[in-house]
């Protein structure tokens, strides 16, 4: 029988306040993220949204099969292009918080299961 290991994903909220006159051009930075991103290995989901009552406010909500995978992502190259070229574009510094989902007892069996290498 093979091993099985039960992870939690890790789960990213980013909070991006683009100056009001610059909401275009970072509402399209941003989507350039979306594919690629979901493309990466270890990624579950990365989904933009944009407030419908303050439309300076971008919101980025990821899982990441682990926090490796989202470290990894913090190195690729688009990553790193989209922070190069926000920087005089962003209200305020970007705000990253770090989730993990808080589990019921009856929960935890049916986490995502994957082989252990």
């Amino acid at each position: 029988m093979d091993k099985v290991l039960v992870t939690v994903p890790h789960t990213v909220v980013a909070h991006i306040r683009a100056q009001s006159t610059s909401v275009a051009y970072v509402r399209a930075q941003l989507l350039t993220m979306v594919m690629p991103s979901r493309a990466e290995i270890g990624c579950l989901n990365y989904d933009l949204h944009q407030s419908l009552d303050d439309p300076t406010l971008f919101v980025i909500h990821e899982n990441w099969i682990d926090r490796a995978a989202l470290e990894a992502h913090f190195q690729t190259a688009h990553f790193r292009a989209l922070m190069e070229t926000l920087t005089d574009t962003l209200a305020e510094p970007m705000l990253i918080i770090h989730l993990a989902r808080v589990l019921a007892a009856h929960e935890k069996v049916a986490e995502r299961m994957r082989p252990v290498p």
